[in-house]
C-alpha cells in the first residue's frame, strides 16, 4: 500500500501488502522483499484451489442427484421439485452452462439437463440423447 513520497530521500513510503512492514521504493512497489511476494501469492492460490475444488465437489454431487433421479437408460423428461434435489445437496448455482434444446433453455451438468418451470417450484430433468441438437447462443 503505498503511503507517501518522502521528499527527504526522494522515493515512496510504503506498507507491505503481505506482512504490513513499512518500507521504501519505487511507486508501483506492493511488498518488501520477494518472501512476502511469494507468500501472499502463494496464500491467494491456495484459496483458488480450495474454491475450484468445492465446484467440482458440487458439479460431480448434481450430476450424481440428477442420475439417481433419471435413471441410467431413461431419456424421458422426470418432472421433481426443486427442495427434493436440494434436500439431496443439488446446489442450482453450481456451474453449469446455459444450452438450447430444440428451442427451449436447459441448465446442462455433464450429461443431464434440467430446467426450473416457471411459477412453479418443479424442476424438468432430462439426460440428453447423443442426437439432441444443443446451441449454446
Amino acid at each position: 500500500m503505498l503511503l507517501r513520497w518522502d521528499s527527504n530521500i526522494g522515493t515512496y513510503q510504503h506498507r507491505c501488502d503481505s506482512c504490513g512492514r513499512e518500507f521504501y521504493g519505487r511507486k508501483n512497489r506492493l511488498y518488501c522483499n520477494d518472501k512476502c511476494k511469494h507468500r501472499l501469492n502463494n496464500e491467494l492460490a491456495s484459496k483458488k484451489r480450495v474454491k475450484e475444488r468445492s465446484l467440482t465437489e458440487d458439479y460431480l454431487r448434481n450430476i450424481g442427484i440428477i442420475e439417481k433421479i433419471v435413471g441410467e437408460e431413461n431419456y424421458d423428461v422426470e418432472i421433481t421439485t426443486m427442495e427434493y434435489i436440494k434436500a439431496r445437496g443439488f446446489e442450482p448455482e453450481c456451474v453449469n452452462m446455459r444450452v438450447y434444446v430444440h428451442g427451449e433453455r436447459w441448465f446442462k451438468i455433464g450429461p443431464f439437463g434440467y430446467r426450473p418451470l416457471e411459477k412453479s417450484n418443479e424442476v424438468e430433468l432430462i439426460r440428453f440423447m447423443k442426437d439432441d441438437t444443443i446451441d449454446n447462443s
